[in-house]
């Protein structure tokens, strides 16, 4: 195994509870020739001591200080410090096999841009998990791209930007949007695949991904998790003009997506999306047709689409039975 340096990116904030865990699970990694860049983002609960007091311990660890602006500035921070040929990214209340780095390194080449493990869903209770498989699957671009962004539930190919190997001249140059508090990781990743020839996934849980009260996918309803609707947008309008028939692969998340959204920005505060509801209502009525037509749809979520076109006054008073049917 080629002994090539990898760059691991922590964004830390308030995860005291939680990053004695996680550098353990890095700092013993099986592979050593790792850069592990932490960015404390103005944390207040103790967590940029615990980042201080591992940095003395393990001369591999860089930290870096900063104020409070999301995990997106954090991560364009990491970016900008890293020098790996190979760049991870780890959530900072999540927890690595020993072997990661190991085993997913003797899977990628230069053929290979991206590299996704598979992962492991824990509490509190963390149990190690020893049946591998090990086995590797290759896609091409199309096939990623249909995998992650289409609706063909595809667990293997997730658009998350934990549990992945990046090939660095894959992202360089590439950026976390700062004006979207949810799903910025999905346009990440859409920049990136726009750049690729092959995607692999190796059938390995190597990562473990930790559902607590506070991550971030757990609160979904809350107007700041809402501003990923920017991000179904703007795929969109890249797909539309990338000429590769993206448009069509991305177009059946895009709707479902788009349903979920404008559901929540009804239920929260239907005033403040007045204008972007309304614009979908008539996107929605002006290829109504095309919409129903998709054997993908089932009946329940149909019925929420007709729902949906309804006056706004109307719709809001509905929007609960909406929900409801959709469950």
């Amino acid at each position: 195994m080629d002994n090539k340096l990898i760059s691991v990116i922590i964004p830390v904030y308030n995860s005291a509870a939680y990053l004695g865990d996680c550098l353990q699970s890095v700092c013993t990694q099986s592979y050593s020739n790792l850069e592990i860049i932490l960015v404390d983002d103005g944390s207040n609960d103790g967590s940029a001591d615990i980042c201080d007091l591992w940095a003395r311990k393990d001369t591999r660890i860089q930290i870096k200080h900063i104020e409070n602006k999301g995990v997106s500035n954090a991560r364009n921070i990491g970016l900008e410090i890293a020098t790996g040929e190979y760049i991870a990214f780890l959530d900072a209340d999540d927890i690595l096999e020993s072997n990661m780095m190991e085993k997913m390194l003797g899977v990628i080449n230069e053929d290979i841009e991206i590299l996704e493990c598979g992962y492991l869903k824990f509490g509190n209770t963390f149990q190690e998990n020893k049946k591998y498989n090990c086995h590797v699957e290759l896609y091409d671009q199309i096939t990623a791209i249909k995998y992650m962004y289409s609706c063909c539930n595809n667990k293997k190919v997730t658009w998350a930007v934990w549990g992945k190997l990046f090939h660095r001249n894959v992202i360089v140059g590439l950026r976390f949007p700062l004006d979207i508090d949810m799903a910025e990781d999905k346009w990440f990743m859409w920049q990136a695949l726009l750049r690729i020839k092959k995607y692999a996934y190796l059938d390995m849980p190597l990562y473990h991904y930790r559902i607590h009260a506070t991550s971030a996918m757990q609160n979904k309803m809350s107007l700041k998790n809402l501003s990923g609707y920017k991000v179904n947008e703007m795929i969109m309008d890249s797909a539309r003009g990338n000429g590769k028939g993206f448009e069509s692969i991305f177009y059946r998340q895009y709707i479902h997506t788009l349903v979920w959204y404008l559901l929540k920005m009804l239920a929260l505060d239907p005033n403040c999306y007045h204008e972007y509801i309304c614009d979908k209502q008539r996107y929605i009525r002006n290829n109504l047709g095309k919409i129903m037509s998709c054997d993908e749809y089932n009946y329940k979520f149909k019925l929420a689409i007709i729902g949906l076109i309804l006056p706004i006054n109307i719709l809001i008073r509905l929007s609960c039975f909406i929900r409801w049917i959709m469950k």
